[in-house]
C-alpha cells in the first residue's frame, strides 16, 4: 500500500513539472515582437508543349484527296505499276494514275495515233505530268523544251549526284547539255569480231569496213544473214541522228557519208534465207561465211559462252562505221521525262529518282536486269560477280573491252519521228529498185526530212 502511494505522488509531481517547464517558455517570448504571416505563393504557370507544325513528309491526305499525278505512256510497261503503286503508298501527299495512250494506235493510223495524242496534247499544254520517252522522238520534243531539265533536280536531291553515273552514258543521252529522262539501265548496239580479222582498233570508218569485206572474199555473208532492208534499218535509220541538228531543224542527208551509206546498203541481197535455211550463223563463221556479227549488247556476260563460241576468244568490239569517233550506240529503253506543263515536278521528281537510287539501279524494275546499270557502283557491282562467275561468266579481257566500249560511246539510238524514218526508207528504196539514182535518193531524202522539221517548227 505504501508503495503504491509513492508511485501515484511521483507521477503527480511530474506532472506539475512538466507544466511548470511550459509556462516559463511562453513567458520568454517578447510580446511586443509580432510572428510574421505565412506568404502564400502563387501557383505555377504551366506552359503547355506547342504541337510540331507537320512537314511535308509527315502529312497524310486521304488518297481520294492527294494531288492527282498523270502518267502517261505509249505502252505501259508491266513493271510501272508496281513502282507507281510504291508511289502512292509511300508519299501521303500525291497519287500518280496511269493513262494508257495505246488505244489511239489503229491500222488507219499505222499504228501511230498514241505518238500524234501525245504530241497534240504537248502542244496544247495538257499532257501528263510524266510519259515514258522510249518510244516517242525523244530528241527532238526535248530539243523543242518540251521536257523538264533533270540536272537541277539531281544537283538539290541529298542523296543522289551527277557523278553517280557513268559519265559517257549521261552525257550521250544529253540535249544541249541538259538531261530530260531519267533511265535505270542501257544497252549498247555494236558490231564484233575476231581482232584477228576485223583488227584489234574499236573504231573504223565505212571505207575500212569494206576495205575488210574486200579482204574476206569468201566471206559472202560478212554481216551474216543481211538485207538491203536490214543494213538499211541497222546502219542508217539507227545512224540517223548523225545527220540531223535537232536544234537548229538542219539535216545533212546530201552529204557524201550518207551517199556512201545507200551505195553501201544497195551491195547486200534484196532478200535473205531466212531461218529456212540450213546455214546457221555459227556453221557461217566457221566456215569464213561471216566475218563480223551485229549485237545488241544489253548485259555483261552476253559475250560470253555462246559468243565465244561464235567467235573465239579475241573478240572486239568494233562498233558501226563512222567518219569521226566511235561507233558504238547507246540505246535506252527505260527512259522516263517530266513534261514543261508539269505543275508539281517536286513529287514527279520523287518518283522518277525512285529508278536513279543505288536501290533502284539494283532492282531495275522498269526495263529488267538484262540490261546494264547506269549507276557505276552497282555496275561495277554486277561486273565483279561476272568476273567471279566460273561457269558462264566473263574474263578479264572481255571485261576490260566491255569497260572501254562503255567509256567510248557518245552517239544515241535514233528516237525520232517515224516520219522521217518513211522519209528515208521510201526513197531508199526507189534507189534500190533502180529507179533513182543515189544522188536523186539523198536529194529528196534531205528535202523531205529538211521540210518536215521547218513544219515542226512552226
Amino acid at each position: 500500500m505504501k508503495r503504491r502511494t509513492l508511485r501515484i505522488l511521483s507521477i503527480i509531481l511530474t506532472v506539475v513539472m512538466f507544466i511548470t517547464v511550459q509556462s516559463g517558455c511562453k513567458n520568454d517570448t517578447p510580446e511586443d515582437i509580432e510572428t510574421p504571416p505565412v506568404e502564400t505563393l502563387p501557383p505555377p504557370v504551366i506552359t503547355p508543349t506547342p504541337t510540331p507544325t507537320p512537314t511535308p513528309e509527315d502529312v497524310i491526305i486521304p488518297f481520294e484527296e492527294r494531288t492527282e499525278l498523270i502518267f502517261g505512256a505509249r505502252y505501259v510497261h508491266p513493271s510501272i505499276r508496281p513502282a507507281v503503286t510504291k508511289f502512292n503508298e509511300t508519299s501521303g501527299t500525291h497519287r500518280i494514275t496511269i493513262v494508257d495512250y495505246s488505244h489511239y494506235d489503229s491500222h488507219e493510223n499505222d499504228w501511230m495515233g498514241s505518238i500524234d495524242q501525245l504530241a497534240l496534247e504537248i502542244a496544247e499544254g495538257t499532257a501528263p505530268d510524266i510519259i515514258d520517252v522510249s518510244s516517242v522522238p525523244y530528241v527532238q520534243w526535248a530539243a523543242r523544251g518540251e521536257f523538264v531539265n533533270l540536272y537541277p533536280l539531281i544537283d538539290a536531291d541529298p542523296e543522289i549526284n551527277r557523278s553517280d553515273f557513268i559519265e559517257s552514258i549521261i552525257k550521250t543521252v544529253e540535249v544541249n547539255g541538259g538531261l530530260y529522262q531519267a533511265f535505270d539501265s542501257f544497252g549498247i548496239n555494236t558490231i564484233i569480231g575476231s581482232s584477228s580479222i576485223l583488227g584489234e582498233d574499236t573504231q573504223w570508218t565505212l571505207s575500212e569496213l569494206t576495205s575488210v569485206i574486200g579482204r574476206n572474199r569468201r566471206a559472202n555473208w560478212p554481216l551474216g544473214f543481211q538485207s538491203k532492208d536490214d543494213i538499211l534499218r541497222d546502219f542508217i535509220i539507227m545512224n540517223a541522228n548523225d545527220f540531223i541538228d535537232w536544234t537548229s531543224g538542219t539535216a545533212q542527208f546530201d552529204s557524201s557519208e550518207f551517199t556512201e551509206l545507200l551505195k553501201f546498203a544497195n551491195t547486200f541481197p534484196k532478200d535473205w534465207p531466212g531461218y529456212n535455211d540450213p546455214i546457221w550463223n555459227q556453221n557461217l563463221i566457221s566456215t569464213g561465211r561471216q566475218i563480223m556479227q551485229l549485237l545488241p549488247f544489253y548485259y555483261f556476260n552476253h559475250s560470253a559462252g555462246d559468243l565465244r563460241e561464235l567467235i573465239g576468244d579475241d573478240i572486239v568490239f568494233k562498233g558501226y562505221p563512222v567518219e569521226t569517233g566511235f561507233g558504238n550506240i547507246v540505246n535506252i529503253e527505260s527512259g522516263l521525262a517530266i513534261t514543261a506543263g508539269c505543275e508539281e515536278i517536286d513529287a514527279a521528281w520523287e518518283f522518277l529518282r525512285m529508278f536513279l537510287t543505288q536501290e533502284g539501279q539494283r532492282e531495275r524494275i522498269y526495263a529488267g536486269t538484262h540490261l546494264m546499270p547506269v549507276n557505276k557502283v552497282v555496275f561495277d557491282e554486277e561486273m565483279s560477280q561476272e568476273l567471279e562467275d566460273p561457269v558462264g561468266g566473263i574474263n578479264q579481257y572481255e571485261a576490260d573491252n566491255i569497260i572501254a566500249m562503255v567509256n567510248s560511246v557518245t552517239r544515241l539510238s535514233y528516237s525520232g519521228p517515224r516520219a522521217i524514218e518513211d522519209i528515208i526508207r521510201e526513197n531508199a528504196k526507189e534507189f534500190f529498185d533502180r529507179r533513182i539514182t543515189v544522188t536523186e535518193a539523198a536529194r529528196r531524202i534531205q528535202t523531205g526530212v529538211t521540210d518536215y522539221l521547218e513544219e515542226q517548227r512552226g
